[in-house]
């Protein structure tokens, strides 16, 4: 994929991430293997969440994600306290 595709792919996920979660990711990146687009992501979430609430959010997010760009081998969300 040209530079151009890369960039508009991360602004596309970009925006579906904000829109998810009120705002901006604090890591994206895509990284293209033999399988297909792998996303590494990194998302706060609200310190008091409990682990099994802020998996959930991850699972929700992860599935808008691959719902809006069907082509993505794999889905990594990483999330840290805000």
């Amino acid at each position: 994929a040209s530079q151009a595709e890369r960039s508009s792919r991360e602004a596309q996920l970009r925006a579906v991430v904000t829109q998810r979660l009120g705002g901006p990711p604090r890591e994206l990146r895509v990284v293209a293997t033999d399988s297909g687009p792998v996303l590494f992501l990194t998302i706060a979430v609200d310190q008091d969440l409990t682990l099994t609430d802020a998996h959930s959010v991850a699972s929700e997010l992860e599935e808008a994600l691959r719902a809006q760009q069907g082509d993505l081998a794999e889905v990594v969300v990483h999330t840290e306290p805000a």
